[in-house]
């Protein structure tokens, strides 16, 4: 999936946070073969890193409750591999559904805000892919939908995804499935943000919400856990976290790979997958466009 002031409000009124999963063979991408080329890339000719990010979305990015800075594993790592390419780095906040679309309009230099490399999105972007990633299915204690352990056992169940997430296609092929052995289908309700998914959950209008596994096991600390369980279902599709990048921009490409690279390399990759929870998601060098 990785968002304060409005996720305020909402663990406010209902004590909510939220929620994406996978795992799969994966090709790595050798990052020192880049360390010949670190000419800076024409979109950092400015000195700035432009990452745009939706930060609702804790613990991959999200505000401090007191300072109002956007944090998260996302805004972290982004950061360290700024200051390895020695530039500036600029948070620019837009929703998660429109980062695809501004980055390919040029408004922005990269997108970064826990983005599963899909197939489909790769037809408007490339991805530099730093982190694994699964899903697993949140819903209300005391639910039956506890004992799910497979998208067959949602059928004819509403269920909640994130606006402009993989999730969506993931649960219409469930229901479609679902009519195809004549049982009733998924009700698929699209919220725009995951504190207005979980506020659903919450008050019993959703049975369940699709969530990254980091992200479900992050809102079950907060208040609103104590109103939730996490079921059976762990939905594993061998997918990838990526930094979205401009289709085709290979020396951006490879300034990212090579910084993400040295980033792995002396330790501070593992040491902020470890802060934030995702040590058992991390990747062993690079990848670049490698999501199922």
């Amino acid at each position: 999936m990785n968002r304060i002031s409005s996720l305020l409000a909402a663990l406010a009124m209902t004590g909510a946070v939220a929620a994406t999963a996978g795992c799969g063979a994966i090709k790595p991408v050798d990052a020192q073969a880049n360390t010949e080329n670190k000419a800076v890339p024409a979109a950092l000719a400015d000195g700035v890193l432009q990452v745009a990010t939706d930060p609702t979305y804790p613990p991959f990015e999200y505000r401090d409750a007191v300072t109002n800075e956007i944090i998260g594993i996302d805004p972290a790592l982004a950061t360290a591999i700024a200051d390895k390419l020695g530039v500036k780095i600029d948070f620019k906040v837009i929703g998660f559904d429109t980062l695809i679309p501004g980055l390919d309009a040029g408004r922005f230099d990269v997108a970064m805000s826990d983005i599963g490399d899909s197939k489909d999105r790769r037809a408007k972007v490339d991805f530099v892919d730093y982190a694994r990633t699964l899903d697993e299915l949140l819903v209300a204690k005391g639910s039956s939908l506890v004992a799910a352990s497979s998208m067959d056992d949602l059928c004819g169940r509403s269920i909640a995804a994130q606006l402009g997430t993989l999730e969506i296609g993931w649960l219409q092929t469930a229901s479609d499935d679902c009519v195809s052995k004549s049982q009733s289908k998924i009700d698929v309700k699209v919220f725009p943000g995951s504190p207005q998914a979980l506020l659903a959950l919450t008050t019993g209008r959703v049975d369940g919400f699709l969530s990254d596994s980091v992200a479900a096991g992050f809102t079950m600390k907060t208040a609103a856990g104590s109103k939730l369980a996490i079921a059976k279902l762990r939905y594993e599709y061998g997918g990838l976290l990526g930094i979205a990048v401009p289709k085709d921009d290979v020396d951006l490409q490879k300034a990212l790979t090579r910084a993400l690279g040295e980033i792995m390399d002396d330790g501070t990759y593992g040491q902020l997958m470890a802060k934030y929870g995702l040590g058992d998601l991390e990747l062993d060098a690079p990848q670049l466009n490698q999501g199922k």
